[in-house]
């Protein structure tokens, strides 16, 4: 299981000019605060690797950019899928085992878009917010939700509630059983 996925590519790539045009910083979008502790094995959440017979939780899995899929490809091992955002370990679960943890913006924004039927993309259950950065627009997305809270339209400020963490079916995304919400 791996809730919460959420691409901070854009983050990464902000928070230089943030600082320098004196704009809000972005926080994170959960209360799982380990990423800031220098806690990573709590902050990412694994995926459950099948692979020759053998299964294996990298809590790695959860990171932008942390390849998937392997392949053997003669005596090499290829990764032959991308992971473009970052999954968040649910920090509470309800007596089912799925994640409850609420998802809030990672900055002020307004709502762009809003996917509230979970099978009509790999991403289920999505908000889409825009902020502005010195007159530019970026994009949050948030993905693999159980519940959407906000519509298009919307405007939210840091920290509004936008939804919460979900689960997605292990067949919409191959080999990789998995329970999440996510931002990218």
């Amino acid at each position: 299981m791996r809730p919460f996925f959420i691409s901070l590519l854009g983050y990464l790539l902000l928070a230089p000019s943030l600082v320098q045009s004196q704009q809000p910083m972005l926080i994170l979008p959960t209360e799982n605060q380990g990423l800031l502790h220098d806690d990573p094995a709590s902050f990412y959440q694994y995926v459950q690797r099948h692979f020759e017979g053998q299964v294996s939780q990298p809590w790695e899995g959860g990171q932008y950019g942390f390849v998937r899929n392997p392949v053997r490809f003669g005596s090499a091992i290829i990764h032959t899928r991308f992971h473009e955002g970052i999954d968040i370990r649910p920090l509470n679960r309800d007596a089912s085992g799925e994640p409850t943890d609420v998802v809030n913006a990672i900055a002020a924004g307004k709502v762009a878009y809003t996917n509230t039927a979970a099978g009509s993309s790999n991403y289920g259950r999505y908000v889409v917010v825009e902020h502005s950065f010195d007159n530019c627009p970026y994009y949050s997305l948030y993905a693999h939700l159980s519940v959407v809270m906000v519509n298009p339209g919307d405007q939210v400020a840091q920290n509004a509630p936008l939804a919460i963490m979900g689960h997605r079916e292990k067949e919409s995304i191959g080999s990789e059983p998995m329970s999440t919400s996510s931002l990218i």
